[in-house]
C-alpha cells in the first residue's frame, strides 16, 4: 500500500478541513482540532498490510506507548484515530469512546479495517464496517472529512444498523436542541444529560406558565441577551427558585446557564470565523508573498515546489510562523506558497 510522509499526509488532512470555515488546528500529531464548539484530538496514521498469512484483507494502523497519549487519555476530550488509505483516498476512524480504554494499555496496540471495505466506498456515503470482534468501523472519501467531524458520534450511535449513510441525509442543520445535547455529551455524563434536558422542558412550562415564554420552546430561542432576560425572569419567581433549589437541588437553573453558555459558545464562535474568512478572502499583500517570506525558509521548501510538493512545503511554513504569525491559518499559507509556485512553473 502507498504511504505519504507524516507531513504531507497531515497537510492534505488540513487541506480538507480548512473547507470548513469555522476551523482551527494545533501543531503535531496527535493534534487538537476546533470546529464550531466541538474539540477534537486527533491522531492520523497511514494503514498498512496487516500481514496475516491466512487474513490477506486485513489492514492496520498500529500505536505505541506514548506518553503524548497519556495526556490525552485523562483528558474529556473524544480522541479520534484515523487511518488512511492513499490507494483508495479512504479514511478509517473507529470508534473514540472505546479508544482511550485501549491505548497505552500495552506497547503497542493495532486498530483493524479490511482492504475490501475500503475499496468498496462510493462518493457521498459513509460505510459502516463491523470488524470479527464485533467493532464498528466508519470508512469515508477524504473529501468528507468536515462532515464526519460534525457527525462523529451519529455514526458510533449502536442504533444505527445500516449498512452505509448517504451525505445527503447529514446535510440538514442539527436542531438547537441536537447540538446543544450533543456538546453536553462532551462534557457531562449520560444521567447528568438527561436531567439537564429533562430540567429545560419543565423550564419552559414554568415560563408559559407566567406568559413569559412566546415562542414554543427555549430552542426557539438564539439570542443570549433575550435568554439570560428569561432565566432573570424565572429565577425571580419564588416558587420557581425554591423548587429547583430543595426538590431539583439546582438542576434547572444550571440547565438554563449551560444552555446560555452553549449559545455564547456558538455565536463567539461564528464571529472567530466570519473573520478568518473575510481575512483569507482579502487580496496577498506584496509582504505576504515571498518577499515577506525568511530567506532561510524559502531555502527550506523551493526545493520541495521544484518536486511538486506543495502541501509539504505548506505545512513547513505554516509551522515555521506559527508564533511570528499567530493570525495566520493554514488556508493563508496555501494561497502564498501557491503563488509562488505558480510563478515557478511559468
Amino acid at each position: 500500500m502507498k504511504k505519504l510522509n507524516a507531513s504531507d499526509l497531515k497537510a492534505k488532512f488540513i487541506k480538507e478541513l480548512v473547507k470548513e470555515g469555522n476551523f482551527t488546528y494545533d501543531y503535531g500529531n496527535p493534534f487538537l482540532i476546533t470546529q464550531g464548539i466541538n474539540q477534537f484530538h486527533v491522531f492520523i496514521k497511514n494503514l498498512s498490510p496487516a500481514y496475516f498469512k491466512n487474513l490477506p484483507d486485513i489492514t492496520r494502523v498500529q500505536l505505541p506507548f506514548s506518553t503524548h497519549f497519556s495526556k490525552i487519555l485523562n483528558g474529556n476530550i473524544p480522541f479520534l484515530i484515523l487511518g488512511y488509505d492513499a490507494d483508495s483516498d479512504i479514511v478509517v476512524s473507529w470508534n473514540p469512546s472505546r479508544i482511550k480504554d485501549r491505548l497505552n494499555a500495552k506497547s503497542n496496540v493495532s486498530l483493524y479495517s479490511r482492504t475490501s471495505l475500503q475499496r468498496s466506498v462510493s462518493p457521498g456515503e459513509f460505510k459502516l464496517g463491523i470488524l470479527s470482534n464485533g467493532e464498528r468501523i466508519i470508512l469515508f472519501k477524504l473529501v468528507h472529512l468536515p462532515v464526519f467531524f460534525n457527525n462523529v458520534f451519529k455514526f458510533f450511535d449502536p442504533g444505527i444498523k445500516t449498512a452505509s449513510i448517504s451525505i445527503d441525509d447529514l446535510a440538514v442543520r442539527p436542531t438547537l436542541k441536537e447540538r446543544y445535547i450533543s456538546w453536553l455529551n462532551v462534557k457531562y455524563a449520560e444521567k447528568t444529560v438527561k436531567g439537564y434536558t429533562y430540567g429545560l422542558n419543565k423550564v419552559c412550562k414554568d415560563l408559559k406558565q407566567v406568559n413569559a415564554l412566546k415562542e414554543n420552546s427555549l430552542f426557539d430561542v438564539e439570542n443570549v441577551s433575550i435568554l439570560q432576560q428569561l432565566y432573570n425572569k424565572w429565577y425571580s419567581i419564588r416558587e420557581f427558585r425554591e423548587y429547583d433549589m430543595y426538590n431539583g437541588k439546582y438542576m434547572y437553573s444550571n440547565a438554563f446557564k449551560r444552555l446560555i453558555d452553549f449559545i455564547s459558545l456558538e455565536s463567539s464562535n461564528k464571529n472567530i470565523a466570519v473573520q478568518q474568512n473575510n481575512l483569507a478572502s482579502e487580496p496577498l499583500t506584496n509582504d505576504e508573498m515571498e518577499g515577506g517570506i525568511d530567506d532561510s525558509l524559502l531555502k527550506i521548501i523551493i526545493p520541495l515546489l521544484n518536486e511538486n510538493k506543495v502541501l509539504q512545503a505548506v505545512a513547513i511554513t505554516s509551522e515555521f510562523y506559527a508564533t511570528t504569525r499567530p493570525n495566520f491559518k493554514f488556508n493563508h499559507w496555501y494561497k502564498i506558497v501557491s503563488s509562488i509556485y505558480k510563478r515557478m512553473k511559468h
